[in-house]
């Protein structure tokens, strides 16, 4: 009877593994010139890589059909790529051995280039030269020798001639400061000319000020009498302004008084004729006859000259 064992079946068998390891567990790199070597650990490699590959692959397969299944397949594939993974190991390790070294000596290349390149370039700076540092990389040692040479000479031709430059401005600079002294000697004896013409103009524009001084305290002092006058006829206004507004403000208030009492009055005459026409309307009993007479009768002098008309038409007269 057919078990789940039996299904489960890979392509590369132990004995397949078993002949691998015989064939390569064995192959070494023996340094960096053994390319065969690396060619046939590489070979190797991918052989059992491919096989790996396989075996990861069938396992999907034969997983997808059932998870019972798909342990026993997963349990059985550990197994094999476990061996598989070790020869592969091996062989990867075998090939480090020499990337790593490529590695290392490329780098250390580039860190000798590197520092040849800085020295060159300090080289050029001492001599001030203009250059590219992509120039300067690729040159070879005779080439840069050969710059390096020009840029020195150019440098020493240019120092000599700034040293010669230098010293005629050192000659030139000693000059002006002899002919600087002469200067100073001339410019000091003008300024003792000058304080002496400036002494004898400071001493007359004294007496003229002091003069002037005495004037100004003369309109000074008629200043001040006159400020004084119109001060005292500014305080007589001011006193007389302040009771003439004393006396205003009395009468605006007088004048308010009475205007407060002209309306209190007026006020108590209208409550006493409103008082009044209520009492006239509730005897006559007639609104409509009331409102006419109200009318034709606004005031009560109208009212009495109409009654005085009315008394002399029923007389006769």
């Amino acid at each position: 009877m057919e078990t789940l064992e039996d299904l489960i079946v890979y392509s590369v068998t132990d004995a397949a593994i078993a002949e691998m390891k015989n064939q390569y567990l064995g192959l070494r790199v023996k340094g960096l010139d053994d390319s065969e070597g690396y060619k046939a650990c590489h070979l190797a490699r991918m052989v059992v890589k491919t096989h790996r590959v396989e075996v990861e692959k069938r396992r999907k397969e034969m997983k997808a059909e059932s998870l019972e299944f798909g342990r026993k397949v997963d349990s059985e594939a550990k197994r094999i790529t476990e061996q598989l993974e070790t020869i592969e190991n091996h062989l990867q390790s075998q090939q480090d051995i020499i990337d790593n070294e490529k590695k290392r000596i490329k780098e250390e290349e580039e860190r000798k280039a590197q520092e040849t390149l800085n020295q060159r370039i300090s080289f050029l700076q001492k001599y001030k030269a203009e250059y590219s540092i992509d120039h300067v990389k690729v040159m070879t040692i005779e080439q840069f020798n050969s710059f390096l040479s020009k840029v020195r000479f150019d440098f020493e031709e240019y120092e000599k001639k700034r040293v010669e430059e230098q010293s005629r401005l050192q000659e030139l600079e000693k000059e002006r400061k002899e002919q600087a002294v002469k200067i100073k000697a001339r410019e000091e004896e003008n300024r003792r000319l000058q304080n002496e013409i400036i002494a004898r103009q400071k001493a007359e524009i004294a007496e003229k000020e002091r003069q002037l001084e005495e004037k100004r305290q003369e309109r000074l002092k008629a200043e001040k009498i006159e400020s004084e006058r119109i001060e005292k006829e500014n305080k007589e206004k001011e006193k007389a302004q302040r009771i003439e507004t004393e006396r205003i403000a009395k009468e605006q208030a007088e004048k308010k008084r009475l205007e407060q009492e002209a309306l209190e009055e007026k006020r108590k005459m209208d409550e006493a004729k409103r008082k009044a026409e209520a009492i006239a309307a509730k005897k006559i009993d007639d609104e409509k006859m009331f409102n006419e007479i109200k009318k034709s009768f606004p005031t009560i002098e109208k009212a009495w000259v109409e009654i005085a008309r009315l008394r002399k038409a029923l007389k006769g007269e």
